[in-house]
């Protein structure tokens, strides 16, 4: 069964659950996914150490993704200084996973730990990622979303608003809105703490805490536009991922959008790429990927079907192990490739310098 993903697996010394690493472009089995579930810890990370003595925030001044998090939620307080991070230096904050981030348009992030007075040995630690546009906060997070067979309930347990652009786990949250991925994680270094403790202590702070954070973002909460080109019939909810290059693994294929869907058994995603430079520039790309894909070699299977629709490329490919018979992918792929061709491509807003 697939495992929901999140951005990197911690273990102190006691439980903190948090989503595998290393998400994929290819999406899960067709199994049902658990909305949540204990999941894999890997690697150990610094010890935030014994309780001390109240950390004085007064001095502390916020700036850029910063601007989003304040010295206290409520009775959870800054335990520290906060610390940034830029994409030069991200590499000393994600040991192994920078590269995914910068790829898709990472700036700067800023992380702060807090504690709260009646619960010693817990930390909630916050982050907020500025991936620079919407595009790339919805890309960066649609790869977590496309690790999961069904991705369409992760966000339930979430607050009214957030559900479509977050995943709640057993022990942390991640969300995005406009240019901003934030990621909350609670940390119990108790002797014997529980994943019961850590979940209750988490669905208690993280949902609320992450709201308000929505809040301070003033632009609106939306998907990118193209994810309203794929055909509704048979999607699997919230599947749409945003490929930063070589879409769905295609050496020939620049950036793109997909959506998976499922009808019982059958299995299929749904694609189209950016622009080529030219109508024929897109005609070489399509015959050289069917050619290069279908080889022995190629590492990738072969695209169900794929086309030329203006200067992009549309097709389908196979999602499970045995490929669905034309009828049943091949209205959805009509539907796509009609809503490509009749679409105009918004103007691109310019990213503001802050948040206020």
């Amino acid at each position: 069964m697939a495992s929901p993903v999140l951005f990197r697996s911690i273990a102190g010394s006691a439980l903190a659950l948090l989503f595998l690493s290393n998400p994929g472009c290819g999406g899960g089995d067709s199994s049902p996914t658990p909305k949540r579930q204990p999941l894999t810890l890997d690697s150990p990370v610094e010890s935030r150490g014994a309780v001390t003595p109240p950390f004085d925030a007064s001095g502390v001044t916020w700036k850029g993704p910063g601007l989003l998090l304040t010295n206290a939620w409520g009775k959870w307080a800054l335990a520290g200084e906060p610390r940034y991070f830029n994409a030069e230096h991200l590499y000393d904050l994600i040991n192994g996973g920078s590269d995914v981030f910068v790829n898709y348009g990472f700036r700067e992030i800023v992380t702060a730990d807090y504690r709260h007075p009646e619960k010693p040995g817990v930390t909630l630690n916050a982050e907020v990622y500025d991936m620079g546009s919407l595009l790339g906060a919805f890309g960066r997070f649609s790869l977590y979303l496309d690790n999961m067979a069904d991705p369409s309930r992760a966000g339930d347990d979430l607050p009214e608003g957030m559900q479509e652009f977050g995943i709640l786990g057993d022990g942390d949250l991640l969300a995005w809105k406009d240019r901003y991925l934030v990621h909350l994680t609670l940390l119990d270094e108790n002797p014997g703490a529980s994943v019961e403790q850590i979940r209750q202590n988490a669905d208690e702070a993280l949902p609320a805490i992450a709201a308000q954070i929505f809040e301070n973002v003033k632009a609106p909460a939306m998907r990118p536009p193209e994810t309203s080109l794929f055909p509704t019939a048979d999607i699997l909810g919230r599947s749409w991922t945003r490929q930063w290059n070589r879409t769905l693994g295609y050496e020939t294929l620049p950036a793109g959008f997909t959506a998976r869907y499922q009808r019982d058994r059958a299995l299929w995603t749904l694609f189209f790429t950016d622009e080529f430079a030219t109508a024929a520039e897109a005609e070489t790309a399509v015959t050289a990927l069917k050619k290069s894909a279908a080889s022995p070699d190629a590492g990738t299977a072969a695209p169900l079907a794929a086309m030329v629709v203006g200067r992009r490329i549309v097709g389908a490919v196979n999602g499970g192990e045995d490929p669905p018979a034309a009828d049943i992918y091949q209205p959805s792929l009509d539907a796509l490739k009609e809503a490509v061709a009749g679409w105009t491509p918004p103007a691109p807003a310019a990213a503001p310098e802050t948040n206020g």
